[in-house]
């Protein structure tokens, strides 16, 4: 059961959802970053970004959501170890060992970097906080097993899968299927998908609105995900009822389990 607290969190973040839609950001950016197929602008755009990263380092600057550690985040679906050139692997570990945050741990994450595996096995093998805990998903451990399990770990996917599955439905998917998106994997594109089928919606904003359907937030996840998803990556959730039905068909008729990534070497 969701506490109050937990209620305005989410409805919070769902306000805040609803405003990015009318405007031009760094967000539609990134939406546009996903339909280029030059997978040389994606590395171009990675490394800037990692430079960015390694700037706002040097001169303390404090990020936002529009932030490059963000937007890499955000790419972090179609980005493969090979996208980043030596200088921006180095850069992101300096990150790490100068603020060991969840933050910049995934970011290393996505490098494939042999010099943190150490610490990643330390975190990992620490006990994920329970959602009854609060911010788990803000903690180390998570986003160690998120590492592990975006380089294929069974156990630390089932681990991230069975903490989430504890979680209450609308935490599940207001914030955790975003998080997930960073582990182009099979039973995490399941679990996901499984929300696109949902009628389910999250707690309206107002009680003459609507809430915004799971499916919206489900096809935002796998269409930074999956190659070939018929519907565009929206970061403001503003899918239409066609094309939650477009994506669902898709999955029905075209995936059927067969799932193939944007990060084509992660391909299933």
């Amino acid at each position: 059961m969701k506490t109050s607290m937990q209620s305005s969190i989410i409805r919070v973040a769902t306000l805040v959802i609803m405003t990015m839609a009318f405007a031009e950001s760094a967000s539609a950016q990134r939406s546009r970053l996903f339909e280029r197929v030059d997978r040389s602008e994606l590395r171009a755009a990675t490394n800037r970004l990692v430079r960015q990263i390694a700037r706002n380092e040097l001169e303390g600057t404090v990020g936002d959501g529009s932030d490059p550690k963000s937007q890499l985040l955000d790419l972090s679906p179609a980005v493969t170890a090979e996208d980043f050139s030596q200088e921006s692997r180095r850069a992101l570990q300096v990150a790490f060992q100068l603020e060991p945050s969840k933050e910049n741990l995934l970011l290393v994450g996505l490098t494939g970097a042999d010099m943190l595996v150490g610490e990643v096995e330390t975190h990992a093998a620490e006990p994920i906080k329970t959602p009854a805990s609060g911010m788990f998903y803000g903690t180390l451990p998570w986003a160690a097993n998120l590492v592990r399990a975006r380089h294929g770990d069974k156990a630390s996917a089932g681990r991230v899968l069975d903490v989430s599955r504890e979680a209450d439905v609308e935490l599940q998917v207001v914030f955790l299927l975003r998080e997930l998106a960073y582990v182009p994997q099979p039973e995490i594109a399941e679990y996901i998908a499984a929300f696109v089928f949902s009628e389910g919606r999250v707690e309206p904003v107002k009680s003459t609105v609507e809430g915004i359907l799971y499916a919206q937030y489900a096809a935002a996840a796998l269409s930074r995900m999956l190659e070939g998803c018929p519907v565009p990556y929206k970061e403001d959730y503003s899918y239409s009822r066609k094309e939650i039905e477009t994506l669902r068909a898709w999955l029905s008729r075209d995936v059927n389990g067969d799932w193939r990534f944007r990060n084509s070497d992660r391909s299933r």
